[in-house]
């Protein structure tokens, strides 16, 4: 099983490196499971949210 932790990024961040990582994933091992882990939302530095 791939991990992929996105604690700390912002939105933006964690969709562009969620999709990057998913599609490498899907390419090389369609079959093996990803785990996501991700936090719940916060505010960060001025105002950004973040994962």
């Amino acid at each position: 099983m791939r991990d992929l932790d996105l604690h700390g990024l912002s939105i933006d961040d964690a969709l562009k490196t969620f999709t990057d990582f998913y599609n490498h994933s899907v390419r090389a091992k369609p079959q093996e499971p990803i785990r996501i882990v991700h936090g719940y939302g916060s505010s960060g530095a001025a105002g950004a949210t973040t994962m």
